[in-house]
């Protein structure tokens, strides 16, 4: 039955290198902790400025409201500026939707405009994932980096 495939037997006893003895681990320590630890650059670029593109009214107040915010997450830069005015003008839709549809009640019109609305949300809220804004049910900053306590011997002798 040796022949037969998944019937070798497995490894062999004594198969392999020979462990280390317990003066040679020490001796060797562990590579992976060698070395001076990297400076963490913690400094961040500042963003290039970002022009408002050519709103209407309601728009820019929408602009106004989300782009110091889109600023501070740092996802509003040159780039995504057509985005942002996208989310600007699918706000200002939502509302004027919302408020006809608030109008036209149980009809068949104010259902189909419920499921209008229920789109636009839905797009809105993608959006604004997009750009950090929308609440994420958890904390977006980084965590603090724990104090290391022994990071004074961390630097290599010269």
């Amino acid at each position: 039955m040796s022949g037969m495939p998944g019937r070798s037997g497995g490894a062999r006893v004594g198969a392999g290198r020979p462990k280390k003895s317990d003066a040679a681990r020490w001796l060797g320590g562990n590579a992976g902790r060698r070395g001076p630890k990297p400076a963490k650059d913690t400094h961040q670029e500042p963003l290039p400025p970002v022009e408002a593109p050519k709103l209407n009214e309601r728009e820019q107040l929408v602009w106004d409201e989300l782009a110091p915010l889109a600023l501070a997450a740092r996802t509003l830069i040159p780039a995504t500026a057509g985005d942002l005015k996208t989310l600007c003008a699918l706000e200002v839709e939502m509302a004027d939707v919302l408020a006809e549809r608030r109008k036209e009640g149980w009809s068949a019109e104010g259902l189909s405009l419920a499921k209008e609305y229920r789109g636009l949300v839905q797009r809105v809220e993608a959006k604004r994932r997009g750009f950090k804004l929308a609440p994420m049910g958890k904390d977006m900053t980084p965590p603090e980096q724990p104090k290391d306590e022994w990071s004074e011997f961390d630097n290599t002798v010269q």
